[in-house]
């Protein structure tokens, strides 16, 4: 294995332990009885947050340099050394964080992150889909996975960035699902700068929504709802949309075509180049 792609992994696993010490550290300080114990659990929590910080500052140069080789010139050019192929194949493949997330995604329900986006988007109420309007089953759909949101700094956003309403959609659940599944994905319509949902496996198609009438098939074609014209990141949109069409065997052209124009909305050329090169190699 490439040692870049090792870094990375051993990056990944010190991340994973901090964030362990400082779930068992939170526990603790909520079990201290005196002020003394709950100051000392404070400090330590503190600190591990910068060494989690440290490291995760670490793992954004490093996935930024290895980046930087598919942006100077074409993916034959970058991929020219014994190591490189494997730097790029190991990023395009965390690109697709989708692949595997199914039915073992939870969706964060935090106050904080549902209201963000109700009020991002104006839809008024917990209750409402951005596909099907008033619905019970409505929960909050992270485009990016909240556990791989260090994925967005190879499209120039921050991990912090993930719980961003513009990283979030509200969905019914049976939608989440299927776009977690790459079964559907929104189809953007630069003209109207909307949304349209597309149903891309045709087994899903008569499968009737929780408690609701309609099925797959009857919200094939219906438009993402954004009562005050806010939109969600197109770039992420673009990555997922451009792994759907992969899955269901489309034109790829056509993707990558489509996948460009998404992301030239919100990204300058050099990383708008750099995407598509990672592209290329799905």
């Amino acid at each position: 294995m490439d040692i870049n792609v090792q870094q990375q992994l051993k990056l990944n696993e010190e991340i994973d332990a901090v964030n362990i010490r400082i779930d068992a550290q939170m526990a603790k300080r909520e079990n201290a009885t005196t002020a003394e114990d709950k100051t000392y659990y404070d400090r330590s929590i503190q600190d591990l947050r910068e060494k989690e910080k440290a490291l995760i500052d670490h793992r954004k140069q490093l996935t930024i340099a290895i980046a930087s080789i598919s942006s100077q010139g074409n993916v034959a050019t970058a991929s020219s050394t014994q190591a490189e192929p494997a730097i790029l194949r190991y990023i395009v493949r965390e690109l697709d964080c989708w692949e595997g997330l199914g039915s073992n995604r939870t969706s964060d329900q935090a106050n904080v992150t549902r209201s963000k986006a109700i009020e991002y988007y104006g839809l008024g109420k917990r209750k409402r889909c951005q596909i099907l309007g008033d619905s019970g089953h409505v929960v909050d759909a992270h485009i990016i996975p909240e556990s791989k949101n260090t994925l967005l700094i190879l499209v120039d956003l921050e991990p912090e960035d993930v719980d961003s309403p513009r990283n979030v959609l509200r969905l019914h659940n049976d939608i989440e699902r299927a776009f977690d599944n790459k079964d559907v994905m929104f189809e953007f319509d630069s003209a109207t700068t909307s949304f349209t949902l597309r149903v891309m496996n045709p087994d899903i198609e008569a499968k009737q929504l929780k408690d609701r009438t309609e099925t797959f098939l009857d919200i094939n074609g219906r438009t993402l709802v954004l009562p005050n014209g806010n939109l969600p990141f197109r770039r992420v949109m673009a990555i997922h949309s451009f792994f759907v069409r992969r899955k269901w065997s489309m034109d790829m052209d056509e993707a990558e075509i489509r996948s460009r124009e998404l992301l030239s909305f919100s990204m300058d050329d050099d990383a708008q180049t750099r995407i598509a090169n990672f592209l290329k190699l799905a």
